[in-house]
């Protein structure tokens, strides 16, 4: 009886229970109670507070602790935003980014609508979202841990994300993330900045651009202040406003006086901030180095921390080995969510398979002795393959993912024709080189359309008629009523279908590929930048497609124009930092190793890609251009073929040179004259500066001329003869 009597006063007692609000919680990083530990779980700024914060508590009067704190932190609100040039009403503070945030929460997610966060990042964003019980999902990062702008361009109830994010590291561009901003104006979005004072920029410039925008960042770890719980927000007025109602409605004194006056010293002291930044990059970076060293791989770090694996050794012996030396303090485990196929995006089963490895470690030696009888283009290429012979795992043989690149060959199940895309007959080639040495190789294969080009005279002419058979695919296209080389080349493989006897060619692709821009731009240089110009602007939907080199990358050979219509850019080792921005509009280029090394900068990305080219020698050229010709007959053009080293007809700007028209006159001029320059034959005769230069070089050639003097006029060496009977 006893019994039950208790039962049901246990009962009584907890049916409060179901009233309680349930979460899961967060849990934050574990703090040591023993000294000497190198912590690394919470990310923490190893470095002092700034001097001045130190002076700030030495100064500060204990007897403001009997008073309120000032509910609108102004003092300090006032420092943050005159240090990143807001206003006042721009900046919203609070206890550390996670108080932000969490207000932040509370005030902008009220839709039922899903707020969207990324799948691996914070994990306190599902926290809050369960406790205020908002609806959200997680858009899983790409296979690089990448977030993929366009899974948040869809209906949502508000976004949110890291950048860098955590725990990857990875800063995304300025422009992806305007790209989400400027898909989801209707909602709030909030960037979560805690680590862009290490690297990247930050999306406050954004702010005045896009009222929907909040930019949260944090004392905590750049200004070595998380024990002080300093966070702030950079939003419209209005965002910031709603921010502060929502705060004095729950706690209107959330930051103490010290912290106000600690965190004002701390702004203050920039040249100590910005000192400790670059010392954290710097260890950064060589952690980088030591850590690749020792076999570990991770995405590059724009953080002050590192997102490793290593690629032998698995994490738990790691683990262990550390805990044997006492140098492990904590480990968590993190869930790596792969939901679907990379490929083709259907869903991911994951089970328990047989696999078939290759035992490492039993032909690592022989790996390692093939390895260095190899000679290596460039030279450090050797000892990378070295370190990764050293530190590769067991290699399995029977992985189920696809790797290695797809052939485009395509068998018919039904008669066993094999179709391969991109033959000869689809793929044509026009090729310049007024060198003489790279490309002329490669006379004689299928896919020219006309012998390499390598008169410079000729080429201008050349690339005139690449423009005249673009016009007159686009006028077959009109005629068709298609849009572009696909939808013709589509309309003619029906037609071959409903007449196999008598089958019609389908329209070959182009491409120009001309290896030195500058010699052609010294002898025409408006005609070619012309053409060159028309290709880039029109020529893609017609099929033709333009490959431009040149060694000299000056603003002379790569003018503006030519530039502004070429997008996609390769640089390899130039000799200045302004070469490198007259190619990429960015410095980098010159410091490149050279034998390959090169940075990758094709439309559409913010940023250029550093990639390594591979060395082929010319024995492995020639016996590539023999097969090629083995294959097929060449068949070249007439139209090209055939084009005329004479300008065209009306032509205002002919050829400079030997052939000039104008050069008696020029000299003529020039001997009146008795001062001669290259902008002075461009005001009498209104040539171009190309043609004037040319017509210079001739003039000095002759010894009509003296040498070049600088920026004076040429000396006239050559003088009239008087007559007697004039005298």
């Amino acid at each position: 009886m006893m019994k039950n009597e208790h039962w049901r006063k246990v009962s009584a007692m907890r049916a409060w229970e179901k009233n309680i609000r349930r979460v899961e919680p967060y849990v934050p990083g574990e703090q040591p109670k023993v000294d000497n530990v190198i912590k690394l779980n919470t990310n923490e700024n190893p470095y002092p507070p700034a001097p001045k914060a130190y002076e700030a508590a030495k100064a500060f009067d204990m007897d403001k602790l009997r008073l309120y704190p000032d509910p609108e932190c102004s003092a300090l609100v006032h420092s943050i935003a005159q240090y990143y040039g807001m206003d006042d009403n721009e900046v919203f503070t609070g206890v550390g980014s996670d108080d932000v945030l969490a207000m932040c929460f509370m005030t902008f997610f009220n839709s039922e609508k899903p707020v969207l966060f990324p799948d691996i990042s914070y994990s306190f964003y599902s926290v809050w979202a369960d406790l205020y019980r908002i609806p959200y999902e997680t858009p899983a990062l790409n296979d690089k841990f990448e977030i993929v702008p366009e899974d948040y361009f869809k209906e949502n109830g508000g976004v949110i994300f890291p950048n860098p994010n955590a725990p990857t590291a990875l800063h995304m561009d300025l422009e992806k993330v305007e790209e989400i901003i400027r898909h989801n104006q209707d909602v709030v979005v909030i960037v979560d900045e805690a680590y862009i004072d290490f690297d990247g920029r930050a999306a406050r410039e954004l702010v005045h651009k896009y009222d929907n925008l909040l930019v949260v960042q944090t004392f905590s770890k750049s200004r070595s202040m998380a024990g002080m719980r300093i966070g702030y927000a950079f939003g419209n007025k209005d965002l910031i406003k709603a921010l502060n109602n929502v705060k004095f409605s729950f706690n209107s004194y959330t930051m103490n006086a010290p912290t106000l006056a600690y965190g004002v010293a701390a702004v203050e002291d920039d040249a100590y901030f910005k000192e400790c930044v670059e010392k954290i990059k710097n260890t950064r970076e060589e952690a980088k180095k030591q850590l690749m060293a020792l076999g570990f791989t991770f995405p590059d770090s724009t953080a002050n921390f590192i997102f490793a694996t290593h690629q032998r050794v698995p994490a738990k012996t790691i683990f262990e080995e550390l805990k044997k030396r006492d140098k492990l303090y904590k480990v968590e485990e993190h869930e790596h969510s792969y939901p679907v196929c990379w490929r083709c995006k259907s869903e991911v089963v994951f089970k328990a398979v047989q696999e078939w490895h290759i035992n490492s470690d039993k032909i690592r030696p022989k790996l390692i002795e093939a390895a260095r009888q190899v000679k290596w283009t460039p030279d450090f290429a050797g000892k990378r393959m070295e370190d990764w012979l050293n530190n590769m795992g067991n290699w399995a043989i029977s992985r189920k993912r696809f790797y290695g690149l797809p052939l485009p060959i395509y068998p018919c199940e039904e008669c066993g024709k094999v179709t391969v895309v991109g033959s000869r007959e689809e793929l044509k080639t026009l090729a310049v080189d007024p060198k003489k040495v790279e490309l002329t190789n490669y006379n004689g294969i299928p896919h020219l359309l006309c012998p390499v080009v390598s008169d410079p005279k000729k080429a201008s002419l050349t690339l005139q008629q690449v423009v005249s058979e673009m016009d007159k695919r686009f006028t077959l296209f009109s005629e068709c009523e298609v849009k572009n080389i696909s939808g013709y080349n589509e309309l003619i493989e029906k037609e071959n279908k409903k007449h196999p006897d008598s089958p019609q060619a389908k329209m070959p692709y182009i491409v120009v590929i001309i290896d030195e821009l500058a010699d052609l731009m010294l002898v025409a240089s408006k005609e070619v930048e012309d053409s060159i110009t028309r290709i880039t602007q029109l020529a893609r939907a017609a099929g033709i497609h333009l490959i431009v080199a040149t060694q000299r990358p000056s603003t002379d050979v790569i003018t503006g124009l030519i530039k502004n219509n070429i997008p996609s850019r390769i640089s390899f080792a130039v000799s200045s930092q302004i070469d490198s921005r007259t190619i990429l509009d960015q410095p980098g280029a010159e410091k490149l190793l050279g034998k390959g090394d090169m940075l990758y900068f094709p439309m559409g990305d913010s940023a250029p890609t550093r990639i390594q080219g591979c060395f082929i020698n010319d024995d492995e050229i020639k016996r590539l251009i023999d097969y090629c010709k083995s294959q097929a007959t060449v068949k070249y053009n007439e139209d090209f073929e055939n084009v005329s080293t004479n300008t065209s007809s009306g032509s205002t700007n002919s050829y400079a040179g030997e052939d000039d028209a104008a050069y008696n006159e020029v000299v003529e001029f020039a001997i009146q004259t008795g001062k001669i320059s290259a902008s002075l034959i461009q005001r009498r005769f209104r040539f171009g500066y190309n043609r004037a230069a040319r017509l210079m070089d001739l003039l000095e050639s002759r010894g009509i001329v003296g040498p070049q003097n600088g920026s004076k006029p040429r000396e006239v060496l050559v003088k009239l003869e008087k007559n007697d009977e004039e005298v």
